[in-house]
């Protein structure tokens, strides 16, 4: 009997960080609020088919307008001087 470890999938070469981020609310029908412990220095929203469809430098807090983008799954990648954390969101 051996014990072994099977790895799906990938490596990006991108430290991902999971940092005390908060997306609400989820689901989002207009507007997406971020909060974190850390300083917010981007954020990138990508489609569901991994095109990028919003970014935001030196977001502060004011909420994100989502009103344009069509209903669906989008990935909404936060970095912070820690690094990035990615999260799921559903715009209804």
């Amino acid at each position: 009997y051996e014990d072994y470890c099977v790895y799906i999938g990938e490596q990006s070469g991108i430290e991902e960080i999971t940092a005390n981020i908060v997306i609400y609310p989820n689901p989002v029908t207009d507007i997406i609020n971020i909060k974190s412990d850390e300083q917010i220095s981007g954020i990138v929203v990508y489609s569901n088919d991994g095109k990028q469809v919003l970014s935001v430098r030196n977001y502060s807090n004011e909420g994100i307008s989502m009103a344009h983008l069509s209903p669906g799954i989008y990935i909404v990648q936060v970095s912070t001087e820690s690094g990035l954390t990615t999260k799921k969101i559903v715009k209804n």
